[in-house]
């Protein structure tokens, strides 16, 4: 007769990087890898930065079909599906912004 309820926050609720999301991106007519990052982080707590020149890059970039329908998938590696492996995730908890950098880049600095 008596239910056994647990009074803290969720791992999701703690990390909002490891919530679940289940989503399908609206089809536009050719939506943009920076269309479907924004959509997925509508409701997530987190805003892209747009003060990035690499960010710009995400906007003359097709979304591909097979990334219309994301999840079920943790937040943190629905977007790093998004935008591949040649981008870095940027977390900023402070501010709740979520930046990309490019991987090569940061290879092609450390070698000049």
């Amino acid at each position: 007769r008596y239910t056994l309820v647990e009074l803290i926050p969720t791992d999701e609720q703690q990390d909002l990087m490891e919530q679940i999301i289940d989503i399908t991106i609206p089809g536009a007519a050719t939506p943009s890898v920076s269309a479907a990052l924004r959509y997925t982080l509508l409701r997530s707590g987190y805003q892209l930065c747009d003060d990035r020149d690499e960010m710009r890059a995400f906007d003359t970039l097709p979304l591909p079909t097979s990334h219309m329908h994301i999840g079920p998938l943790i937040l943190r590696d629905a977007l790093q599906m998004l935008v591949g492996r040649t981008w870095e995730l940027q977390v900023n908890e402070t501010s709740r912004r979520v930046c990309f950098a490019s991987r090569i880049s940061a290879v092609q600095e450390r070698k000049s």
